[in-house]
């Protein structure tokens, strides 16, 4: 369902965290998967990346969160963070930085290993996600848009003041 996967107890487990959860554990107490049912599990669907990317070395490492039922991940060379309906596959929304000439000469391209989830339980909740050209940037959860009262519109440089850069592109 929309709400996310639930366990034996009828709890609903998310995966709000790169490793699952506050300690890294990748864990997950869910257990409808076994060894005696594996080999039974289909295809529920697919996200195709091939839209996401324009260099042909693009690969796909992220690893996606879950939370009430979205999941949120990156994909393509310019790191774009997509949210997506778990139970469908349905793209909800997707934002990218165009970082010109900062982003073709990053460092470190591709889909990078994930975003991160906050939230202070009254509403506001948001993504954060570290693009390739080194931006730091917040993005409202439910709409995808930066958050204005974040750094600048949503973003902090993270290379501005840094000793032997030039200035931010």
């Amino acid at each position: 369902g929309q709400e996310g996967a639930k366990d034996a107890t009828g709890k609903i487990v998310e995966w709000r965290y790169y490793h699952g959860d506050q300690k890294a554990t990748r864990y997950s107490p869910l257990d409808q998967i076994n060894k005696d049912n594996v080999a039974d599990l289909e295809l529920a669907w697919r996200f195709p990346l091939n839209s996401f990317g324009p260099r042909p070395e693009y690969k796909n490492e992220t690893t996606p969160i879950m939370v009430k039922g979205v999941l949120y991940f990156t994909a393509g060379f310019t790191r774009n963070v997509v949210s997506a309906n778990a139970a469908t596959g349905e793209m909800l929304w997707m934002w990218r930085m165009d970082e010109g000439v900062r982003g073709e000469k990053a460092p470190r391209g591709n889909s990078g290993r994930g975003e991160a989830y906050w939230t202070h339980g009254r509403g506001d909740e948001r993504i954060y996600t570290v693009t390739p050209g080194y931006h730091l940037v917040a993005l409202n959860a439910k709409t995808g848009l930066p958050v204005p009262g974040f750094g600048r519109n949503g973003v902090v440089d993270l290379m501005q003041g840094v000793r032997g850069t030039a200035d931010p592109v």
